[in-house]
C-alpha cells in the first residue's frame, strides 16, 4: 500500500506542521537525532492523526506531548 492510498492525499509540510515540530523538538530535549522524527510527529499531531510506524521507540519522546500511535 502506498502512502497516497493510505492517506488519500499527499500532505504538505507547511508552517503549521513546522511550528508543531519545533514545539516537539524543544519539548523532547532538542536531540538532533530526533529532528526528522519531530517533523513527522508534528505533522501527525497538527492533522489530528495517529501515526502508524514500525519504529515506535523513535517516537516515544513525543507521546507525552500529544502524539498518538496506531496500536
Amino acid at each position: 500500500m502506498t502512502m497516497r492510498a493510505f492517506l488519500g492525499e499527499i500532505v504538505s509540510f507547511d508552517e503549521t506542521q513546522a511550528m508543531e515540530a519545533a514545539r516537539l523538538f524543544n519539548a523532547a530535549g532538542r536531540n538532533r537525532r530526533q529532528r526528522v522524527d519531530a517533523m513527522v510527529a508534528g505533522t501527525a499531531i497538527s492533522l489530528n492523526a495517529r501515526l502508524a510506524t514500525n519504529y515506535r521507540t523513535d517516537f516515544q519522546a513525543f507521546l507525552a506531548h500529544g502524539l498518538e500511535l496506531v496500536p
